[in-house]
């Protein structure tokens, strides 16, 4: 649980710098906004098709077939959302949203969500 978005938002840039691997500086973004009224999962990773379709074979089949599952959950109703993909609770007050990480890379599908209260 995060009291903070800019908390959650440091957490994540953290963590991604810290498993970083490859020789090129992490990219650090905001991915969260919030407000009383809204909030936003911001999806904005500059990844090519050309970067996607010189993996092999194997590590894309890996990456069609993995999965992003995102669930949040909030105090207040959810009155409406952005990404048609996302699904609602019952109780209007959780949202949950699955993609494949190979939609993700392709531009096939996004996590980016807004969601109003």
């Amino acid at each position: 649980d995060f009291t903070n978005v800019k908390d959650l938002n440091n957490a994540i840039n953290f963590v991604a710098d810290a498993i970083n691997r490859t020789p090129f500086e992490t990219i650090k973004l905001d991915n969260y906004d919030y407000t009383t009224k809204a909030f936003r999962r911001y999806f904005n990773y500059p990844v090519t098709l050309l970067d996607y379709d010189q993996l092999p074979t194997m590590q894309r089949y890996m990456l069609e077939t993995a999965r992003i599952v995102s669930v949040y959950r909030f105090q207040k109703p959810i009155r409406t959302y952005t990404n048609e993909q996302a699904q609602v609770s019952a109780s209007k007050k959780a949202i949950k949203l699955e993609q494949s990480v190979g939609a993700l890379i392709k531009g096939d599908a996004t996590i980016a969500n807004s969601v109003i209260f």
